[in-house]
């Protein structure tokens, strides 16, 4: 069974990634069950300021490849991908883009079952699973951060950012997910929520939404907010990794092809979805985006995110605030490529084991970041905005 909020109260209140990484796994791999919609919000503990905080771990900005409209030549860039994609709202009854976020609904998903949150509070309609970030215990630790305040349920990624829930900013309720990164090249914050190989952390085909808030985004080079990733067929160390976030300014999807870091013990290093360093970003064999032309982010205000992901039809959709971006809607490619072509498939992985929310800025323009998520949830069917 996974193990109570009390007893994660247990676990070391710092340390090694990969330990805490490992306690993560083992717990997911607990009771595969949906979330339940009907159960009370657990009582509330206040918590932290938005300190920033450095992991101590450092890399090289000079050096630092480009990614996908970082700059430098991309094959194929300004090229328009086919659409063959119908978006998947069009088709269900009585479902349109009004940004109110009121009863959005969308064809039901293969659902299956998925590892359930501990105390992740009360689930909307149609989701699978779902977290307010009203659970956790911030407590601040001189000179350290605390990197276990979120097991079970998810794993805290710190590469010159700082993740955790506090009661800085909420949606709703009064705690939220919080990330601060430094500015410059490869600042990375994440909450990671992954399964070990072969066991589905989230399906394939899949709805999510999340409220997000942004203190602003890079101006010109990649970004990215969320995640899912997996180990492509008959490979164990080749991931793909479908993401939504922005580039040059405007919206994009992303997809890439990498295989696994090693940890220095032969192990498997914990990650969020993208390279941490010029060095893992070379070793790309596919690294895509589908870039909007005019579609953006809005910043310093709340905004409903909400997606479709079905890889194995490779498509991918993103509404902002209930309204629909088409120009990120993904037909099996894109539209720019740092590594492949725009004519590259985005080949789907047999499972999805890693979903992540994460401020992950590559570029020297990165802001500092004070980012927030609240309300997150995944679905078997567009679940729509909260009220």
């Amino acid at each position: 069974m996974m193990p109570s909020r009390a007893e994660r109260r247990k676990l070391p209140t710092t340390g090694d990634p990969m330990i805490l990484r490992g306690l993560l796994v083992s717990a997911l791999v607990g009771p595969l069950v949906g979330c339940n919609p009907g159960a009370p919000p657990p009582a509330q503990s206040g918590g932290g300021g938005g300190a920033s905080a450095e992991s101590g771990a450092s890399v090289s900005d000079g050096d630092a490849a480009p990614r996908a409209g970082e700059g430098g030549s991309s094959s194929g860039a300004g090229q328009e991908s086919s659409s063959g994609s119908t978006r998947p709202d069009a088709a269900a009854t009585g479902v349109t883009d009004a940004g109110d976020g009121g009863s959005a609904t969308g064809p039901a998903v293969d659902a299956g079952d998925y590892p359930s949150f501990v105390e992740g509070g009360p689930c909307p309609a149609h989701a699978l699973f779902c977290d307010d970030f009203e659970e956790y215990t911030f407590m601040p630790v001189a000179g350290q951060l605390d990197l276990s305040e979120m097991a079970p349920n998810w794993a805290q990624y710190s590469f010159h950012g700082y993740p955790r829930a506090d009661n800085a900013k909420a949606f709703l309720g009064r705690q939220s997910a919080h990330f601060d990164t430094e500015s410059g090249s490869y600042r990375f914050a994440a909450f990671i929520r992954e399964t070990p190989d072969g066991v589905p952390a989230v399906p394939l085909a899949h709805y999510g939404r999340v409220m997000v808030f942004l203190n602003a985004v890079s101006p010109a080079t990649q970004w990215t907010i969320l995640e899912v990733q997996g180990l492509l067929p008959g490979s164990t160390t080749e991931l793909a990794t479908y993401g939504f976030g922005g580039n040059k300014g405007h919206l994009a999807a992303s997809y890439s092809q990498r295989p696994r870091v090693s940890s220095g013990d032969g192990g498997i290093a914990l990650r969020a979805g993208g390279p941490q360093n010029a060095a893992e970003n070379a070793m790309a064999k596919v690294d895509c985006t589908k870039t909007a032309t005019t579609e953006t982010f809005p910043t310093n205000k709340w905004a409903c995110v909400e997606w479709n992901i079905d890889a194995q039809k490779e498509q991918m959709h993103l509404w902002i605030d209930g309204v629909a971006q088409p120009e990120v809607d993904v037909a099996g490619q894109g539209t720019e490529c740092a590594a492949g072509t725009p004519t590259t498939p985005w080949q789907a992985p047999s499972v999805f084991t890693k979903l992540d929310l994460t401020w992950e800025g590559y570029g020297n323009d990165s802001p500092g970041q004070q980012s927030f998520f609240d309300e997150f949830a995944v679905g078997d069917q567009r679940i729509g905005c909260p009220p």
